[in-house]
Parts: structure tokens; C-alpha cells; sequence
């Protein structure tokens, strides 16, 4: 099972963690949703270098090419990479809040599975 994979479960199961998440991060639930500190941490260890995630920015780099491919001809290069900038971090915000909130959604789905 993958790192990932154990931690879901052992998180869904409210059982403590058999060992700690690199950077001691430790995963607290209120309420059935994992504190954003805790999911970050777990999106930035765990999710954000993989090979998902690769494709993921392959896929956001070409959009956000073909969207500034008109402005890229009329543009300095200084000002091209300024506005590329500012939409990749946009990407990034919304890939991680996009993993987090899928995240607390499937806790709530397995809680619903063990204890109906």
C-alpha cells in the first residue's frame, strides 16, 4: 500500500498513525474534515511531485500557453513571464484546494461506509 493509501485509512478509522508523516505532520480531524494545515501538508509530502501530478502540469502549462499565446506576440518577454507567472500560481492554488476538498469529501463518504 502506498504512503498515501495508509494514511487515508488510518485517518478515516480515527486510529493513530503508525508513524508520523515527514515534517512530523500530524493529522487531526474535526468534525470528519482534516485541518487544512494537516491536508496541505499531506498534498506538498505525498501528492504534488507525482506522476499524476506531472501530467496535471503538463496539461495546465499547454492552457495556459494557448490563453497567452495572443498576448505572448504583443508583449515584452518580461511581461510574458510576469503574466504566466500570475496564472500558474493561480493553477497551483486551485490544484491544491481542488485535492483537499476531494479529500475531506472522500473521509466523509468512507465515514458514512463505517459507521452508517
Amino acid at each position: 500500500m502506498s504512503d498515501l493509501t495508509d494514511i487515508i485509512l488510518e485517518v478515516t478509522s480515527r486510529r493513530p498513525l503508525r508513524r508520523q508523516p515527514a515534517d512530523n505532520i500530524r493529522i487531526h480531524i474535526q468534525d470528519g474534515i482534516i485541518m487544512q494545515n494537516e491536508l496541505e501538508g499531506l498534498y506538498n509530502m505525498l501528492v504534488s511531485q507525482t506522476d499524476i501530478m506531472k501530467n496535471v502540469d503538463e496539461l495546465v502549462e499547454k492552457q495556459i500557453a494557448h490563453e497567452l499565446m495572443q498576448f505572448k506576440e504583443l508583449a515584452t518577454w518580461s511581461d510574458y513571464e510576469c503574466e504566466r507567472d500570475k496564472y500558474m500560481a493561480v493553477a497551483e492554488v486551485a490544484k491544491k484546494e481542488s485535492f483537499m476538498a476531494g479529500f475531506n469529501y472522500a473521509v466523509r463518504l468512507l465515514e458514512r461506509t463505517h459507521n452508517p
